[in-house]
């Protein structure tokens, strides 16, 4: 078991459950060094190291290797699995994250990731995640 750092779409809890089928309570967290942008044509974003910057999110605690396992397949080859420390509550605590693979910085704007936008797509992004063939093998198994 570990804990998970979530900073864009899979803090929505619907998102979250249509991958994982599971509905874990985050909390409010801040992970430092950090910066969050958008993939260019796409509506979910990327983080990538950056000193003096921060990125707001979401700690997901207690996350088993089966549902890591899913999470691998669902952020796909542009991300890798690290370990860092996030802020929460005025206390450190690891967790894994989700980074950008430096191999595909140019899909990256200079744009920075606006949630509020996210949520305007909301609804399409949704769609997608339930309609795509990673969720519905998932879901035949």
């Amino acid at each position: 078991m570990a804990n998970l750092f979530v900073y864009g779409s899979l803090m929505d809890a619907d998102i979250f459950y249509e991958i994982t089928h599971l509905r874990p309570v985050g909390y409010p967290a801040i992970l430092s060094g950090f910066i969050r942008f958008k993939v260019v044509g796409e509506s979910y974003p990327a983080v990538v190291e950056k000193e003096l910057s921060s990125v707001e999110g979401l700690l997901y605690r207690d996350i088993s290797e089966s549902t890591f396992a899913l999470l691998d397949q669902f952020e796909g080859e542009e991300y890798d699995r690290v370990s860092v420390d996030v802020t929460i509550e005025g206390k450190n605590e690891s967790a894994d994250l989700y980074r950008y693979k430096s191999e595909f910085y140019q899909k990256l704007g200079s744009e920075l990731w606006d949630i509020k936008l996210f949520y305007s797509q909301r609804e399409q992004f949704l769609s997608v995640c339930r309609n795509s063939s990673f969720v519905n093998s998932k879901n035949s198994m």
